[in-house]
């Protein structure tokens, strides 16, 4: 019962256009960023976004913004780690 449940919503999902997006910050945003963050994703898709919105303070700060398949990763700790690999070489 579980599958076809899931399989609904995901179809449903499809139909119309709905796309699951997800916001990890380091710290809570406010609501007016989250709605900025959701019209852009909108704007990209043509679609509605379901948002979800999750504090992550490892992340050190900025943010990873994923939906569909898309993953935009604009962390501090993404760009720490990427300098270090560079001085490594």
């Amino acid at each position: 019962m579980q599958f076809i449940a899931n399989s609904y919503v995901t179809l449903y999902r499809q139909q119309k256009n709905v796309i699951r997006g997800r916001l990890i910050t380091a710290a809570a945003v406010t609501p007016a960023t989250e709605q900025k963050m959701r019209q852009m994703v909108e704007g990209k898709t043509n679609g509605t976004v379901e948002f979800e919105s999750e504090v992550d303070p490892d992340i050190i700060g900025g943010f990873i913004l994923e939906y569909d398949t898309y993953r935009m990763d604009a962390s501090v700790k993404t760009k720490l780690n990427s300098i270090l690999t560079q001085l490594s070489k």
